[in-house]
């Protein structure tokens, strides 16, 4: 069992960035797990949707329901440097909020997946696929069933709406026969200590939060991993 990729022809793109909320780092801290969620779990309605879908007179929305059960999915911007626009202002709650990223260079991550994949397959079923790579953006709904013909991929789950080509998403997907029950799935590694990770905190919170959440992370053990965002001097004249 191995790890195939997609889309990734010609990538030199060095880093992949997950922008988390201080409690989903702290788990991530803790068990130095992956987590993968299911993709009807995601907020795009999109997700996993085939073009023989959308030249339906209606969709048959409970198979396409049914087949996003099927697709754990790990979602990271693949970036050199890190985007302003992915940290959020805004979210419902201080819990919610991104508030850090953990940033791996990519060759690193996917040596880490490869290297505990033996150990995940034995979770799940042996047919299980296993595939890493780029999405690929197309401009799919309003669009005649002409054009929609030419926008066939091989692998629904690497394809998203153009409007979000901002995102410049690199996914690990896992593909499984049957539905999950759960709505994720942990992918089990080494302890986050041995890792090859650094973590960033928002350079948009505001000086209190920002230097609350640096104790927390050291307090936590991990000071070696921290490094400054690329935009926090900007944001943050005392870290000059």
């Amino acid at each position: 069992m191995k790890w195939t990729t997609y889309n990734t022809l010609n990538n030199t793109t060095k880093y992949l960035y997950k922008f988390l909320s201080q409690e989903n780092l702290k788990l991530f801290l803790a068990s130095g797990s992956i987590w993968f969620s299911r993709a009807d779990i995601f907020g795009d309605k999109m997700e996993c949707v085939r073009i023989k879908d959308l030249l339906k007179e209606k969709p048959d929305y409970e198979a396409i329901k049914a087949r996003k059960r099927k697709f754990l999915i790990s979602c990271w911007h693949l970036a050199d440097k890190e985007s302003l626009v992915l940290w959020d202002t805004y979210s419902e709650s201080v819990d919610k909020r991104r508030t850090t990223a953990i940033r791996f260079k990519r060759e690193d991550l996917i040596f880490l997946m490869k290297e505990y994949a033996i150990k995940n397959h034995g979770n799940l079923f042996y047919r299980t696929t296993f595939t890493h790579g780029r999405v690929k953006y197309k401009e799919l709904i309003g669009k005649d069933s002409k054009w929609l013909k030419d926008m066939v991929v091989n692998e629904p789950s690497f394809r998203k709406e153009e409007a979000f080509r901002y995102e410049n998403e690199y996914r690990f997907v896992i593909k499984l026969v049957n539905e999950h029950s759960k709505e994720g799935y942990s992918y089990v590694t080494k302890e986050s200590k041995n890792m090859p990770f650094k973590v960033i905190i928002n350079p948009l919170l505001e000086n209190d939060a920002y230097f609350k959440l640096k104790d927390k992370i050291e307090t936590l053990g991990f000071a070696d991993k921290l490094i400054q965002s690329d935009l926090a001097g900007w944001l943050h004249p005392e870290l000059w």
